[in-house]
């Protein structure tokens, strides 16, 4: 099993080459590869010398002309799966109706959702590519205003959002700051009380009593930090409820057990049945099914109960 897995792994590998050198990342497992539009793959230092001096240079396996910035570093073993998400970013971006563009008719809706997989599939497996990207560019143009407005509100929502991150990164910066800031005020602070009480045992004249009274300051400080710990702690495992709710919607739960209607004479009871010894109780050899509560027990319970069940009726 484990040579096979190995055999898979080593064609993966195989497959992911770069079209000008030939090098694979089955020969180089530091290869950085680059995919582009159509799913080939380029290394890095092809990359570099294919675009050389050049905005545009053709694929060497398909042909197809592509822009320097067009390669991006690869994500995906196969180039396959590479083309389908890089042609369906492309139409969505274009065709990004949503159901309220149709007046909420859903009909007109999954007819758009199949013009777009068709558009998807035949630009994925060059299925009549001329007439396809035609017909994208008819539809774009009889819903240019629709996609345009839709365009301007994702540019817009996309925005926001970087600028609520650019937000939270500030203040998650600054928080850091002010928490390093503290740390160097308070160690700062500590080197300041260590040269005092050094300069006061250096000077006092009953040097004993001067080193047991820092003593006893130092083990005040500890036990007030330690008393400032455990209010944490105690604050952290405290569960604060809202004033405003009443008190009765915090109910705690109660389990009830299962009342059980059998219509037939009621099953033997755990104590009865090990009392009477109708199953042998030897101990259980998995201890998955013993940490999960089963025993032989239980299995005899649920045959009892469905042999008594209904016969009354």
């Amino acid at each position: 099993m484990l040579e096979v897995v190995d055999q898979e792994d080593k064609q993966a590998l195989e497959q992911e080459r770069c079209s000008k050198c030939h090098i694979s990342r089955a020969e180089d497992h530091d290869l950085s590869l680059f995919a582009g539009m159509c799913g080939h793959f380029l290394c890095k230092t092809c990359h570099g010398n294919e675009f050389d001096g050049r905005p545009i240079a053709e694929c060497l396996v398909c042909g197809e002309e592509h822009q320097k910035n067009s390669y991006v570093p690869r994500r995906f073993e196969s180039g396959e799966v590479h083309r389908t998400v890089m042609i369906r970013k492309e139409v969505l971006k274009e065709l990004n109706l949503s159901l309220e563009d149709f007046g909420s008719d859903e009909r007109k809706f999954n007819d758009y959702l199949e013009f777009k997989e068709d558009v998807v599939y035949n630009l994925e497996f060059n299925i009549d590519v001329a007439r396809t990207k035609s017909r994208v560019e008819l539809f774009k143009k009889r819903h240019r205003d629709q996609i345009n407005k839709n365009t301007s509100r994702t540019k817009r929502e996309q925005m926001e959002r970087e600028n609520l991150i650019k937000a939270e990164n500030d203040r998650e910066s600054l928080r850091l700051k002010e928490k390093v800031q503290q740390i160097q005020d308070a160690k700062r602070a500590r080197e300041r009380l260590r040269l005092d009480r050094l300069e006061n045992l250096a000077t006092s004249n009953d040097p004993k009593a001067a080193l047991a009274a820092i003593f006893e300051e130092i083990k005040k400080e500890r036990e007030d930090r330690e008393k400032e710990e455990k209010e944490k702690e105690k604050n952290k495992s405290t569960i604060s409820f809202d004033a405003s709710q009443p008190t009765n919607s915090y109910r705690l739960f109660k389990y009830v057990p299962v009342k059980l209607s059998f219509h037939g004479p009621t099953p033997p009871s755990t104590p009865m049945i090990q009392q009477r010894r109708m199953v042998d109780m030897k101990p259980m050899d998995m201890d998955a099914a013993r940490a999960g509560g089963f025993s032989d027990t239980l299995s005899l319970k649920h045959c009892l109960a469905d042999a008594c069940t209904c016969l009354f009726d």
